[in-house]
């Protein structure tokens, strides 16, 4: 909850226009669809991928197939692969199901890169969980690209 209210603290002090909706925890982007009456916004899922040397956090459409052959390509590595949930939380203290671009915020070293879909950034609004899943952080792509950018972090947007 601390990580949390530092975040919405941080996106309220920058003046980062967004909405906070609470629900009950939800897992799985199927969870994520009996919410939609109450949320509105394109759902979205992120992926905690590795390439064995580096992390990245893979943020997409919620109902998106990913192609991890493609992706790799795309971003310029030999291999991907889902990272393993010991590091997930080491690294970022998240636990599966949790995963989100706001992660990045507490990534001290920047060890984390941030990779954003194209076809998502076009949306009108996107949402995502505050680090943790029993809410629903709603924003538009320019307010997230905003924080990440006072954030001064690592991110890229890519087509796959």
């Amino acid at each position: 909850m601390v990580r949390k209210n530092k975040l919405l603290n941080f996106l309220k002090e920058n003046k980062i226009d967004f909405e906070e909706v609470l629900h009950p925890p939800v897992f799985t982007c199927e969870d994520a669809d009996k919410l939609k009456e109450n949320i509105q916004c394109t759902s979205c899922k992120n992926l905690f991928l590795t390439d064995k040397k580096r992390y990245f956090i893979f943020a997409t459409l919620a109902h998106e197939k990913v192609n991890l052959k493609k992706l790799k390509e795309k971003i310029g590595v030999s291999r991907l692969s889902f990272g393993k949930p010991e590091k997930l939380f080491e690294l970022l203290k998240l636990t599966p199901g949790s995963v989100n671009p706001f992660a990045v915020f507490f990534d001290e070293t920047n060890f984390v890169e941030l990779i954003l879909d194209s076809k998502m950034m076009e949306k009108e609004k996107l949402g995502f969980h505050p680090m943790k899943n029993d809410s629903t952080i709603i924003l538009t792509p320019q307010e997230l690209e905003k924080f990440l950018k006072k954030i001064n972090t690592n991110y890229r947007i890519i087509s796959i």
